[in-house]
């Protein structure tokens, strides 16, 4: 599915520099999939356990050693986008619920997705268990892990000059985006940007 670049900051978090808008669509399916699998197929089954807990691992803290996820404990968060979408983006991912009648592209990607799903989950069971197996197992993402952050600038822009360019300007708006701290001086750079 393509690659990301992060590097670990000072705190030792990764910070993506580049990769964040497929991480949040594969982040959107995997919700949608365990939602799925939470309502629409037998609880007993062994195989549906093991996904919903292979999913859970990816978004979810684990409460325990049992496969129950802590929702409330997510393992990506973005310090990119503004707050009303922050809270938008987490209310799906923890809950599995949207706003139908919402603008916003979270929601509306999300409503495709899980539109898609139900689509195919009413065909067969098993082929839905074998998409999920198939995206869990054979979906690949290249992960360019760098030292610092210039290095790390420097492989984003080299990647993004081999299909559609961004521009100085796209590279420094997402720099400076990323270390402004309240939620009001987020919204004034986006409006006035």
């Amino acid at each position: 599915m393509g690659n990301i670049v992060i590097f670990k900051n000072s705190n030792g978090e990764y910070e993506v520099i580049d990769g964040q808008q497929r991480i949040t669509t594969i982040s959107l399916l995997i919700r949608a999939m365990y939602l799925m699998l939470e309502k629409n197929v037998d609880s007993n089954n062994e195989d549906v356990d093991i996904l919903k807990h292979k999913l859970g691992t990816i978004l979810w803290q684990q409460k325990d050693s049992s496969y129950n996820p802590d929702f409330s404990k997510f393992k990506l968060y973005s310090k990119v986008i503004n707050d009303k979408n922050k809270l938008i983006f987490e209310e799906i991912i923890k809950n599995g619920t949207y706003n139908e009648k919402s603008k916003d592209n979270y929601s509306k990607n999300y409503n495709v997705i899980l539109d898609l799903i139900k689509e195919k989950s009413e065909e067969i069971t098993t082929g839905l268990i074998n998409f999920y197996r198939f995206i869990i197992e054979r979906v690949l993402i290249l992960k360019i892990e760098l030292n610092n952050f210039d290095t790390a600038l420097n492989i984003f822009s080299t990647l993004n000059n081999r299909g559609l360019q961004l521009s100085d300007a796209d590279i420094f708006k997402s720099v400076i985006y990323s270390k402004i701290k309240g939620s009001n001086e987020k919204d004034d750079f986006i409006k006035n940007w």
